[in-house]
């Protein structure tokens, strides 16, 4: 059975990001890309308007899994509600918490590849629909309630930023000990911020075996 997903790009991202991922993923996988609605992000000063607008954009009932990328993850959490009981979350390095100082590397190798080597660019050209408010309110997020509060399974991803060790990461996240018991973490090593960009065949890999 061919399982149906929607892939959420962060904070000043577009859907290309997911298209190395997407790629590897058919034909198990029917993916569709979101790209946020840039005349109207001026105006997003909450990660709930992405997710009210999201909710209006696309029948989110009728997806097996969801995987937001950062701030696509938070979007995606507050939309649950919208969601199957049984659809999976996927976040992918998305801070329930206020990001620790570890994380703050975007990418590896910035000369890993012509996918990697654009996301600078992308980064500063997408920016500018973005609202000062809203980078605040990513700076200050705290939604370890709603994660406690799912009713789907979930699950997150995170770029081990060279350290190849898994603990390290996880405790970088600040978690706290019911949020890890809920939430499993995978680790990829050789990936910082941008894994789906930076190492899509090991991420595509982890999805399937998320879903089973």
């Amino acid at each position: 059975m061919t399982l149906r997903g929607l892939f959420l790009p962060g904070f000043a991202c577009t859907s290309e990001i997911w298209r190395p991922v997407c790629d590897r993923l058919a034909p198990d996988c029917a993916c569709d890309r979101v790209d946020w609605p840039v005349e109207a992000t001026p105006d997003f000063h909450r990660v709930s308007d992405f997710a009210d607008w999201l909710q209006r954009a696309h029948v989110l009932a009728a997806y097996d899994f969801i995987v937001g990328h950062s701030m696509g993850g938070l979007v995606a959490l507050h939309a649950a509600d919208a969601l199957q009981p049984a659809c999976r979350l996927i976040l992918m390095e998305s801070f329930v918490r206020p990001p620790a100082p570890f994380f703050r590397s975007l990418v590896l190798d910035a000369n890993a590849s012509p996918a990697v080597r654009a996301l600078p660019g992308m980064l500063a050209h997408e920016a500018a629909h973005y609202s000062p408010r809203l980078r605040q309110a990513l700076r200050d997020v705290d939604m370890t309630e709603l994660v406690r509060q799912l009713r789907q399974p979930v699950s997150a991803i995170y770029g081990d930023r060279g350290s190849g060790q898994k603990d390290a990461v996880v405790a970088a996240l600040g978690w706290p000990p019911d949020l890890l018991a809920r939430v499993p973490v995978r680790i990829i090593p050789g990936a910082c911020h941008f894994p789906m960009v930076e190492k899509p065949q090991a991420i595509a890999d982890a999805v399937r075996s998320i879903l089973g």
